[in-house]
């Protein structure tokens, strides 16, 4: 059988612990860096907005929607194919007007713009300015709440100690995560933070599984203090 790692094959992965840490650190400096420089690219649940979807029948000229939809003066509107070139998003952010309004004058463009019954309105969206923010700000005291809930957990179940690494090692997850979407510029929104929130679960799993192991491992050795490289 092919073996990509032969067996009892052991790693000396701690002769590497330096390389890593600095590899992490400035990994972390930089998403830190570019988080603060570029910032987020927020969605219509935290920038407020309106965003519809229309398919159309066969693919659309993109032109001409950004064309008459420059001529309706609601604001920057961004179009984009969205899964298929037959459906479209057309998203208004931050605008002053009445999202109602802007939501009609879209569907009436494109209306005007195109054959009757070319085309059907998938999804109609609309967030005021002040629900964004209150939606943004809930959703970074989730992120802050999951991680005082582990801090809780881990110190009750191990130690203190435990719990702070426990915590930075999320930190260092989330982090780089939200660093990437910052320089990709992607959108984040609610399915993101749930995503984000994935993250977290799923590296608690993997730090609490290391932990019980590092516990054993202790009581195994009657409580004696074991050097790193054993441990």
């Amino acid at each position: 059988m092919f073996e990509i790692v032969k067996q009892n094959t052991k790693i000396d992965f701690l002769s590497f612990s330096k390389k890593f840490l600095l590899i992490s650190a400035v990994v972390v400096i930089a998403s830190l860096g570019v988080i603060f420089i570029k910032g987020f690219n927020y969605g219509i649940d935290f920038a407020g907005g309106t965003l519809v979807q229309a398919k159309f029948d066969k693919a659309p000229d993109l032109t001409k929607i950004r064309t008459s939809m420059e001529k309706l003066d609601i604001g920057e509107v961004v179009i984009q194919n969205f899964g298929n070139e037959k459906e479209v998003l057309i998203r208004v952010e931050k605008t002053s007007k009445d999202l109602q309004k802007v939501s009609d004058s879209i569907q009436n463009s494109l209306t005007q713009t195109f054959a009757k019954g070319s085309f059907k309105i998938v999804r109609v969206e609309q967030v005021g300015p002040q629900v964004g923010a209150q939606l943004k700000n809930k959703a970074t005291m989730a992120v802050i709440y999951a991680l005082i809930g582990i801090l809780i957990y881990i110190s009750l179940r191990f130690e203190f100690t435990y719990s702070v690494a426990s915590v930075i090692a999320l930190f260092h997850d989330v982090l780089i995560t939200l660093g990437i979407f910052s320089l990709a510029g992607m959108e984040i929104n609610l399915p993101i933070i749930a995503a984000v929130l994935t993250i977290v679960g799923y590296s608690l799993n993997d730090t609490i599984v290391v932990f019980d192991r590092i516990r054993e491992t202790i009581k195994a050795s009657g409580g004696k203090k074991i050097p790193l490289k054993e441990l």
